[in-house]
Formats: C-alpha cells, sequence, structure tokens
C-alpha cells in the first residue's frame, strides 16, 4: 500500500510538472509507450549493460566490504592497518577517480565496475567496522564461555549485528551508485543507459525521459529487493 500512495504522489508531481513545462517534459504515458515501443530494438542492450555494471561492482563490493569490515571490527591490528588507507582514498573526488581509472583499464566495463566498486565498497567497510565495535565486550565474553565455534559467532552474533546497518549503508550506496554510472556512462567510449540518455538530449527529448526512467525503474526494483531481503533475515527489526 505504501509503494501505491509514494508512487501516486510522484506521478501526480510528474503530471503537474509535464503541464508545467509543456514542450519539454512528457507526461508519464507518454514515457511509458515510448519505453514500450523502443525496449526492444533500443533500451534492451544499454539497460542490460547497466544493470551487468551495477551488479558487479555491488557483488564485489559487499563480499570484499563485509569480509574487511569483520576483520576490522574484531582486529585491533586490522583496524590500525586499514584505517589510514580507506581514510585517504574513500574523499577523493570521484569524479578524478573516474578519470584515473580511464588511463588505468583498457576494458570500459571493468573501469566502470571498479568506479561503482569504489564507490559502495568503502561505506560497507566503515558500517560493518562500526557495528561490531558497538557490540560490548561482555557479549563474546558470554559466547566463550558457552565455547561457541566460530562459525556459530558469525551466524548468532556477528552477521545479526551487521544486517540492519549493512541494509540501510547499501540503500544509500545504490542512489550513489547509479548517479556515478550515468556519470562513467558517459565517459570514454559511451555505453549503456548513461550514454543512451546524454545521446539522447538534443536528440529525441522522449527518449532521454524514457532513459531516465529505466534508471530509476532499476533503483526502485532494487530497493524492494533490499526491502524484501531486510524482512526476511532481520524481522527482529
Amino acid at each position: 500500500m505504501k509503494h501505491v500512495l509514494g508512487i501516486s504522489i510522484v506521478l501526480i508531481m510528474w503530471i503537474l510538472f509535464a503541464y508545467l513545462f509543456q514542450n519539454t517534459i512528457p507526461l508519464p504515458n507518454e514515457v511509458f509507450l515510448n519505453f514500450v515501443k523502443i525496449f526492444g530494438k533500443q533500451l534492451f542492450t544499454p539497460t542490460l549493460q547497466s544493470i551487468s555494471l551495477l551488479f558487479s561492482g555491488l557483488f564485489f563490493s559487499i563480499i570484499i566490504g563485509v569480509h574487511l569490515g569483520i576483520y576490522m571490527g574484531l582486529s585491533k591490528r586490522g583496524n590500525k592497518l586499514l584505517d589510514s588507507v580507506i581514510y585517504s582514498i574513500y574523499p577523493i573526488p570521484k569524479s578524478a577517480l573516474l578519470q584515473v581509472l580511464i588511463i588505468i583499464f583498457t576494458s570500459m566495463f571493468w573501469m566502470k565496475s571498479t568506479l561503482i566498486f569504489i564507490i559502495v565498497v568503502f561505506p560497507v567497510i566503515i558500517t560493518v567496522k562500526d557495528a561490531i565495535r558497538v557490540i560490548p565486550k561482555e557479549v563474546f565474553y558470554h559466547a566463550k564461555s558457552l565455547s561457541l565455534n566460530k562459525k556459530q559467532m558469525y551466524k548468532d552474533l556477528i552477521i545479526p549485528a551487521i544486517l540492519p546497518n549493512l541494509f540501510t549503508t547499501l540503500r544509500i550506496s545504490i542512489g550513489n551508485s547509479i548517479a556515478v554510472l550515468y556519470l562513467s556512462e558517459t565517459r570514454g567510449i559511451g555505453s549503456g543507459l548513461g550514454y543512451f540518455i546524454d545521446s539522447s538530449v538534443v536528440s529525441n527529448n522522449l527518449n532521454m525521459f524514457t532513459g531516465i526512467f529505466v534508471l530509476s525503474l532499476i533503483g526502485y526494483i532494487l530497493f524492494i529487493l533490499i526491502d524484501l531481503i531486510e524482512y526476511k533475515f532481520c524481522k527482529w527489526v
């Protein structure tokens, strides 16, 4: 119900702006009909390229970020070793990193995927590390006194502690990832939805808004997916 209400508000706002800027912003039904018309011929390949980039960047950032965050949260030595690395690289402007990655990578796919990885992995590391460090030490003492093995420690203590904050971080990171995805797809050898939108700015205004609609739809589906996973694994929240 909340999603229906939210979408209705967005559509109403969209229609209002479309009537205010009649020669610039198309109506929702025009964008949807154009989406159905051009998806198979013009949008399918760019959409597949963008989804591949997003999922590859998100997948590796979650896998590596969670493991490094756990290591830093449980190990004072690991925290001291990696803290300076994270604090040095993370503040670098992503547009500057994009230029560096263009020079380093011959493959545009891995250049863009690596940029998304960098955007997401550091917040994941910091979130997981902080979630573990706020667990009271007494909890670990009790776990050891109960002779929990490493697998049980992770399953019953560490993973439940990091999951809620991890999902919140992923929600924030998805928005940043899609923004950076658009930026990266308009640089170098253009491809994906970002390039489709950028190349349609002058030639076809309706196609531009259709590309924006697809990017928004991908983000919306990812948010719903995270909500479903959180509901399944974090029922205590």
